[in-house]
């Protein structure tokens, strides 16, 4: 197994914790013009949104346009549904906060858990955008969410509806999206 393989199978903070220790271990130096915000340079690496998006089940989520995950105004409101707001979303933005270092496997499994949520909150805002709406566009015209099966519905493609916009109060279903 490569190592680019094997850094697609480990969660972003896992990869990033990796390249640190690789950083500090390779330099045995880190300059202080590191800020605990700076962001992530090593392009081998997935971002966290494209390994999201990548897992199994996680097939209905677009990645999130950079510019949009950037802008504080878009997260108005989610605070009061994600315990570790800051740290889920510096998770999220793939920034680096040094926080993440000292964390325990069972925090990082958490943190992971919230950003999971709080992707879904932010993707449900960021798909009603002319954005959002394009890039949703494209996942319908491929078929990313599957056909209908029914003889009479041609294998038209399916669209994915949520019905609530609080997290875990009802599982998304697919209807027919119908084009003219």
């Amino acid at each position: 197994m490569d190592l680019e393989t094997n850094n697609q199978t480990k969660s972003p903070v896992e990869q990033k914790m990796d390249t640190k220790s690789k950083q500090s271990s390779s330099s045995g130096y880190e300059s202080s013009s590191d800020s605990n915000y700076s962001s992530s340079s090593d392009s081998s690496l997935l971002s966290w949104a494209e390994w999201f998006c990548d897992l199994d089940d996680h097939e209905w989520f677009c990645i999130i346009n950079e510019d949009y995950l950037m802008d504080n105004f878009n997260f108005y409101g989610l605070q009061k549904y994600i315990k570790n707001f800051s740290y889920t979303i510096d998770l999220i933005r793939d920034l680096d906060n040094e926080q993440f270092e000292f964390l325990t496997e069972e925090e990082k499994h958490k943190l992971e858990k919230e950003a999971f949520v709080l992707y879904g909150l932010i993707h449900a805002r960021y798909i009603i955008t002319y954005s959002g709406m394009r890039d949703m566009r494209k996942k319908i015209k491929n078929h990313s969410f599957g056909r209908c099966k029914r003889y009479l519905c041609k294998q038209s493609a399916l669209l994915p509806i949520g019905l609530s916009d609080k997290p875990n109060k009802v599982t998304p279903a697919a209807f027919i999206f119908v084009s003219s």
